[in-house]
């Protein structure tokens, strides 16, 4: 008997599906339970990603520090037929993402893609900053997907899965009333491809969608859901590092 490689899962899963509407079958969404994890969750950009990739019969976890702010985002997705859940967690936070994560494995069977999209939005001109708040902010726009992704390399490989960092044109743009931002954006882009070099030889790929402009509903470019479909496109084809909206 020929065994199943788990690391196709998420493909295999795809060719079902498709055989299946081919035919007329319907099912429940989920065979395998491929599992994207949003860090950062609310609206915009990641509710969107949830969408897109729940649409691909991914189950969506939703990780934020007030999970019950989430609740409407997780009743919204559960009405068109995707699985999701949400869970509380602080990126900042060591042992916090720790048991977080933990939690995550408990209810899903993998993890097979990480939605980076943590950040610390504030305006404050930089002379007012001090070296704990820079710090503070800095921990969740940067340090954070570190954290991230240390505690779920392992599920990564083997799944063969994604780490999808969102960024912005804000990184080599400094704007002095939201310095803190603009260094997180510059910082995370460094440490996004640093760990596209280091986890390469693990067949764990990682891509950026940098957006040069104003996320607006309203804007075809710079819309939530084109910026989405950007993150499926990096996931999908698994050859280039970044995309520059």
């Amino acid at each position: 008997m020929v065994g199943i490689n788990t690391v196709n899962l998420p493909n295999l899963n795809f060719l079902f599906i498709k055989v299946e509407r081919m035919i007329g079958f319907h099912r429940p969404p989920i065979i395998f339970n491929v599992c994207v994890t949003i860090f950062g969750a609310g609206p915009g950009i990641s509710q969107s990603v949830a969408k897109t990739f729940g649409k691909q019969e991914f189950s969506v976890a939703l990780v934020s520090r007030n999970s019950n702010r989430l609740q409407n985002f997780v009743d919204e997705l559960t009405k068109e037929s995707i699985v999701a859940k949400s869970f509380s967690g602080d990126v900042a936070n060591a042992e916090s993402l720790k048991n977080t994560i933990s939690t995550i494995k408990e209810n899903f069977e993998s993890i097979d893609v990480v939605h980076y999209n943590a950040a610390a939005v504030k305006m404050l001109n930089v002379l007012n900053e001090t070296a704990d708040s820079l710090t503070e902010d800095f921990n969740v726009n940067v340090v954070g997907l570190h954290t991230v992704v240390l505690q779920t390399m392992n599920e990564l490989e083997t799944s063969k899965g994604a780490i999808l960092v969102a960024g912005g044109g804000l990184a080599t743009n400094p704007y002095s009333e939201m310095a803190s931002l603009f260094i997180g954006k510059a910082g995370v882009k460094n440490l996004a491809g640093s760990i596209s070099q280091a986890l390469s030889s693990k067949d764990i790929f990682v891509g950026m969608v940098t957006v040069n402009g104003m996320v607006s509903t309203e804007s075809e470019v710079y819309s939530p859901d084109n910026i989405a479909n950007q993150f499926w496109k990096l996931y999908s084809n698994r050859n280039e590092f970044e995309i520059q909206l």
